[in-house]
């Protein structure tokens, strides 16, 4: 830390540092989205928000998301059974 340094926001710069990596390396295709947000310590709702605010455009899901949309997709197919309501499509 810099001496005199506001550690609150050296720690805001460690956050952008990290967002920014988490940013080159879905650009890259190092990652996905789902991956690149984690990485970033944000929800893939708040990433693809950076993503737009930075220009970068975004892919829905890849590969590396297929297990968490699995994942999403069987927990609301038991909200559905459970509600005991036919589904609208």
């Amino acid at each position: 830390m810099r001496s005199g340094a506001d550690p609150l926001l050296s720690l805001e710069e460690a956050k952008s540092k990290v967002l920014d990596l988490a940013i080159q390396l879905y650009r890259d295709e190092k990652v996905g989205l789902s991956k690149a947000a984690e990485i970033a310590g944000l929800s893939i709702a708040e990433f693809e928000n950076q993503l737009i605010k930075k220009g970068v455009g975004v892919t829905l899901y890849t590969k590396d998301d297929l297990p968490i949309l699995k994942s999403e997709l069987e927990n609301i197919r038991e909200i559905v059974k459970k509600s005991g309501k036919t589904p609208r499509l």
